[in-house]
């Protein structure tokens, strides 16, 4: 039997809720994200072929195994364009990670990305998602035309 100590930041009913709104935030993203790409193929077998197309940049640029600080300056640019990044920044804002972090005393090359704004983040995720929506919205808009 493996057993981890791990201290849990203390979790204060208002903190609870902006964890629910960022994660809320971004599964509602993503959803978006699939409608826009259904809204935009033409048949199911190519919307099903284009979600690992989606899934998998998420999931590489999202910051947590490459931290944003250590990517190529053109990976920066592309993970500026993931739900995931903003979220998974936005989590560790929220529950204040970083000393946590620094106390391991291992090298935190997340020290300078968990100290952004949390009403950044939050903003990046509202655009993200009303800009993916608009874009299903043309895009069954487009098929009803045809």
């Amino acid at each position: 039997m493996i057993v981890l100590k791990v201290k849990v930041p203390d979790l204060n009913p208002f903190m609870f809720l902006k964890m629910y709104a960022t994660i809320s935030l971004v599964n509602l993203g993503g959803m978006a994200m699939g409608l826009t790409v259904s809204a935009r193929v033409s048949n199911e077998d190519k919307a099903t072929g284009a979600v690992p197309l989606m899934v998998l940049p998420q999931m590489s640029l999202a910051g947590a195994m490459i931290p944003y600080s250590t990517m190529p300056k053109v990976g920066q640019i592309l993970s500026n364009l993931a739900i995931s990044r903003w979220g998974f920044e936005n989590l560790a804002i929220i529950t204040q990670i970083n000393p946590y972090l620094n106390a391991t005393g291992l090298p935190n090359a997340y020290d300078d990305v968990f100290q952004g704004r949390q009403t950044v983040h939050f903003l990046v995720l509202i655009v993200f998602l009303f800009v993916l929506l608009a874009m299903a919205g043309l895009g069954i808009k487009r098929k009803d035309v045809r």
